[in-house]
């Protein structure tokens, strides 16, 4: 299946309206993962009911890529965990808790993070390598040096003289 047909699949389940995503790169799918991802989700709250827990495979060919080719790491892990929540107004304080829950309950299995699901101010060594990180930072010096576009999961530029890693 391709990344693409992956992706049209979510559309049946993720209709336009509210939502959060939370998410994790496994490194394995153990049973005490497995123990712990359902017994978070049969906790889901009654105005969440269009949430998922997706589990999808990685690695493959996105770990046959060269993690200097591009600006996407943890090419090595196995899976991509991605908890998805949608959820009406009335429900929102019991979903996005839900959500945080599991997250938090899944914590310890994560070898990493993907930047799809990232939240808040995030620890950019869980997603890249030193020298992914020195030379991402290094372009957003180049392109970006005034950091105008920080209201994503921000790289900041690299300070000036700062030299990339080959």
């Amino acid at each position: 299946m391709s990344y693409i047909e992956l992706q049209d699949q979510l559309d049946a389940v993720s209709p336009p309206g509210h939502w959060l995503e939370r998410g994790y790169m496994l490194g394995e799918m153990s049973d005490d993962f497995i123990r712990t991802a359902m017994a978070g989700y049969l906790k889901l709250p009654a105005g969440a009911k269009r949430s998922a827990l997706m589990i999808a495979p990685f690695g493959g060919a996105i770990a046959d890529v060269p993690p200097e080719a591009s600006s996407a790491g943890n090419r090595s892990s196995r899976y991509w965990c991605v908890i998805l929540v949608g959820f009406d107004l009335a429900s929102r304080d019991a979903a996005v808790k839900w959500a945080e829950e599991l997250h938090v309950a899944l914590k310890p299995f994560s070898v990493g993070r993907y930047t799809n699901t990232l939240e808040g101010t995030v620890d950019t060594k869980l997603i890249y390598s030193s020298n992914l990180l020195t030379r991402l930072e290094a372009l957003k010096a180049k392109w970006d040096p005034l950091n105008v576009f920080h209201h994503n999961h921000n790289i900041k530029p690299a300070a000036a003289g700062a030299k990339p890693a080959n």
